[in-house]
């Protein structure tokens, strides 16, 4: 996905956010549609199965392992026993790493069976197991219909949604985390990763119903005085509610 904002970094301050009015929508894409990720992904389950080959890592392999590696080394109170959940797992790739450092309540959602059928194969392929579950984002669910995680991990799903032309982007994003907020367990951890919205824009969407902790710090760049990343991520808590 071509970048449409200069992301965010740990210079913005981020807590403050912006003000929403001051935040311009995206267009609608076939990036955000259904369609495109299920011939995206049958594409790589064919790929995966005729040649071994696992498909685009979103963001790349350095963004995905700072996720991982922040989650393994610095966030204390996640042990290998934590329920982790992959928001829009796409190839599994994520999955696979959380795998790999000994993680073993590891859950993907998707909309794209495709990409359910790709990531089962991938995990499987490396004698790891996982559960996956066909979720839908913009889908509203009751509460009892979903399962609720210590930690949800989203790299892009929230930039898919963004694009979306089939939904309002208001309606889209106030869907997207009423489903976050009943996919988290108590002050559990969302860790969001965007490449089209800043640090400020992202917290901006979330303050209503998580509480912004802190960033991953990816690599910045300098353009007309101002600094940025091309990959912004969050952490957010659930917020409590009395």
């Amino acid at each position: 996905m071509d970048k449409a904002k200069s992301g965010g970094s740990k210079s913005e301050g981020a807590a403050g956010g912006v003000a929403e009015d001051q935040i311009e929508d995206l267009e609608g894409s076939e990036l955000g549609t259904k369609e495109h990720w299920e011939k995206a992904y049958q594409n790589e389950l064919e790929n995966y199965n005729r040649h071994g080959i696992i498909g685009d890592i979103w963001f790349g392999d350095d963004i995905m392992m700072k996720i991982v590696r922040h989650i393994v080394d610095e966030t204390l109170e996640v042990t290998e026993q934590s329920s982790i959940c992959d928001i829009g797992c796409g190839n599994g790739s994520l999955m696979l790493e959380f795998a790999r450092e000994g993680y073993t309540k590891l859950t993907g959602l998707d909309y794209s069976e495709n990409a359910l059928k790709m990531a089962k194969a991938l995990l499987t392929g490396e004698n790891f197991t996982a559960t996956f579950k066909t979720f839908d984002l913009l889908k509203e669910y009751e509460e009892s219909e979903v399962t609720a995680f210590d930690v949800c991990l989203d790299k892009g799903t929230f930039d898919a949604i963004s694009l979306c032309p089939n939904i309002s982007a208001v309606e889209g994003r106030k869907r997207y985390f009423n489903n976050m907020l009943k996919l988290l367990k108590d002050n559990g951890i969302f860790v969001l990763a965007s490449c089209n919205w800043t640090s400020k824009e992202l917290v901006t969407f979330a303050k209503d119903l998580f509480d912004f902790t802190g960033i991953i710090p990816t690599q910045e760049f300098k353009f007309g005085g101002k600094s940025g990343s091309v990959v912004s991520i969050i952490i957010l808590r659930k917020k409590r509610m009395f």
